[in-house]
């Protein structure tokens, strides 16, 4: 993908010298989460694939490795705001909502987020297939997403200090209010 978007800034005629390609980051849910984690350096057994163009990630319900923890997050280095729900048990594998904040624990020397939507399952983060869940609360939980996202990559993709100082003071909490409990650990 990332290949892709390098030649539509060469040669897409809508695209052409528009992306700043200095300036990518990677979200993904689920496994998207786990193919983000993976290309910001963590280990996947034996695979290495890392990615040097991604600056910033915000994985989603990330699965949690069956590795040794300290060696498979060992070489992520790069800001992380990672995002769960207190109800988010995986529909695949057996990471527990419980478990979500592994990936939190483990990073060091990034600065880091943890978001926790308040009675958020899996879903919350991709939409619903079936007519399950509060609808209300769902599109609380989503404008809260995109707004926590919007903000992290201003902050670490166009520096934007004001995006930084609203992530870093009490702006993201009191954005999020009763919808979600927020950690954050700034590498200073």
């Amino acid at each position: 993908m990332l290949d892709q978007l390098v030649k539509l800034n060469k040669e897409d005629s809508t695209f052409k010298g528009k992306l700043n390609l200095d300036a990518m980051g990677m979200s993904g849910h689920s496994f998207g989460a786990h193919t983000t984690m993976a290309a910001a350096g963590q280990a996947m057994g034996g695979l290495k694939v890392k990615e040097p163009r991604i600056k910033a990630i915000i994985p989603m319900s990330s699965p949690v490795p069956k590795l040794n923890l300290d060696r498979a997050y060992a070489d992520v280095k790069l800001p992380t705001m990672l995002m769960t729900g207190t109800l988010d048990d995986s529909p695949v594998g057996d990471t527990k909502a419980k478990d979500r904040r592994v990936t939190y624990d483990k990073l060091a020397g990034v600065d880091k987020w943890f978001i926790n939507f308040e009675g958020g399952d899996h879903m919350i983060f991709s939409g619903r297939l079936a007519a399950k869940g509060d609808r209300k609360k769902d599109a609380e939980f989503q404008r809260c997403i995109k707004q926590a996202s919007l903000a992290f990559w201003d902050a670490y993709l166009k520096n934007d200090s004001a995006a930084r100082a609203w992530l870093a003071g009490k702006g993201l909490e009191e954005y999020l209010g009763k919808f979600a409990s927020v950690e954050a650990k700034l590498n200073k």
